[in-house]
């Protein structure tokens, strides 16, 4: 009953859109933060407690603190935003409508229409506001001029370090991440159709190893027929699956934040080849970090290289591992955090 009332109560001109194009798709989780419940719950402790910030994290949160935190003057909110929803919710509206998908396309549409409403609703009252990259930062103090935009990267899970590194012996690629998550499978879809087989073209005994949770069963079917491809589903460590591949690929064509899966293979010591798209918002090289390939053949090419260069794997990862812990660990953020009072 709270999430109808919240339906009701909250996004009935979304709803109704929806309903009008005569397609029911399943509701992202913003849409079912809100309730009566959880604003008592959430008044309750911010009533007992004598709280001088308020940290929103991701902008899909904000209706859920918002009008409890207009009540308290006293307390300072900051908003985090791991991800420009707005942005991204356009990209996948684009990306259906070059598909021909034109009720996918809509419906992105008015994702996006919804969080920038949100977001003229929310950022005035914002004494602060954090993202993930210098990228972001410039792309959101441009549509809100009078914000007080800070960086504040994501860092990814340390490796484990008592582990030593496991011999390479074989050609083995990673593709790691989830894949329910659109970029990750549209990535997937475009190096499996179009860069793979000119890798095997090359490298006959290559193989590749897909990690991660979300696989659509005829996904699923399709790797499973492939004897070049194994596919571990949601595994329980990263760092065995790094240290057994030659190479981490990130062939992502969309979405934004920052990717904390090449953050992971840096810190791992595992050569990374990635699209332009793939580390958005890294201050990173191509040739010195890592190999940066968009197009079909030059990604193939990168991967063929990576396989047979050990001397260029070496400088790669040593980069990549200095550049990591240089810029992205815990200290580096409680630094930042500290500077921003």
């Amino acid at each position: 009953m709270e999430t109808l009332e919240f339906l009701l109560r909250r996004i009935p001109p979304i709803l109704l859109k929806r309903i009008s194009l005569g397609y029911f798709p399943k509701f992202s989780i913003e849409f079912f933060i809100v309730t009566k419940h959880r604003h008592k719950q959430l008044q309750n402790i911010i009533g007992k407690g004598k709280y001088h910030c308020l940290h929103i994290f991701r902008l899909y949160m904000a209706p859920l603190v918002f009008p409890l935190s207009i009540t308290s003057k006293k307390m300072t909110i900051q908003l985090d935003l791991d991800d420009l929803d707005y942005d991204y919710h356009m990209q996948l509206s684009e990306y259906y409508g070059h598909r021909g998908l034109s009720q996918q396309k809509r419906r992105h549409g008015f994702e996006a229409q919804y969080y920038f409403d949100l977001e003229q609703k929310i950022i005035p009252f914002c004494s602060r506001l954090f993202v993930t990259s210098e990228k972001d930062q410039i792309l959101f103090a441009t549509r809100h001029p009078e914000s007080n935009v800070s960086v504040l990267p994501n860092i990814a899970p340390l490796a484990n370090l008592s582990q030593k590194q496991h011999i390479r012996q074989s050609k083995k690629l990673l593709f790691i991440g989830s894949l329910g998550y659109l970029p990750n499978l549209d990535g997937l879809k475009f190096f499996i159709e179009d860069v793979w087989p000119l890798v095997k073209k090359v490298i006959p005994d290559c193989r590749l190893v897909v990690a991660g949770r979300g696989l659509p069963k005829i996904w699923q079917n399709r790797l499973g027929q492939d004897c070049s491809v194994e596919y571990l589903g949601e595994v329980e460590t990263v760092d065995d699956v790094y240290h057994q591949a030659n190479a981490s690929i990130i062939p992502i064509r969309l979405g934004g934040g920052t990717r904390i899966k090449a953050l992971e293979a840096f810190d791992r010591s595992c050569p990374v080849i990635s699209t332009c798209q793939g580390v958005y918002g890294l201050d990173v090289e191509h040739n010195k970090h890592l190999l940066v390939a968009d197009e079909t053949t030059e990604f193939a090419r990168a991967c063929c290289k990576i396989l047979t260069d050990d001397k260029l794997v070496t400088e790669l990862t040593t980069h990549a591992f200095q550049f990591v812990k240089e810029y992205y660990t815990i200290e580096r953020l409680t630094e930042i955090l500290k500077r921003c009072g």
